[in-house]
């Protein structure tokens, strides 16, 4: 089993005013990391041949985005659109994809 739970949010600042830097930074760490342990270990567990599990933590702000975190909400609408796409691609290869979409928890963040 695979879990992606690297993740970040962004200070809440209107959507215009948030720099590249930071939108980058949201990027390359919630979503970015789907795209690595694919490439990595999906290639094993097809030539294993049984199968295996990915999960990935998106965010409800993903399907219910909030004002001044827009661009947090976008890269776990990414992460969430993404698991969606994996589990159809590779359902034939018994590789599951889910994702949780967690509210609130207690954290660094």
């Amino acid at each position: 089993m695979v879990v992606n739970n690297a993740g970040v949010v962004q200070k809440a600042t209107p959507s215009h005013e948030v720099e590249e830097e930071e939108f980058d930074r949201l990027i390359r760490i919630n979503v970015k990391p789907l795209f690595l342990s694919c490439k990595v270990i999906v290639p094993y567990l097809r030539k294993r041949g049984h199968g295996g599990s990915f999960i990935n933590l998106s965010s409800t702000s993903a399907p219910r985005p909030r004002p001044k975190i827009v661009w947090y909400g976008t890269s776990k609408g990414a992460v969430s659109t993404t698991t969606k796409g994996l589990a159809v691609e590779y359902a034939p290869d018994n590789i599951r994809f889910n994702a949780i979409l967690p509210a609130l928890g207690e954290t660094a963040m």
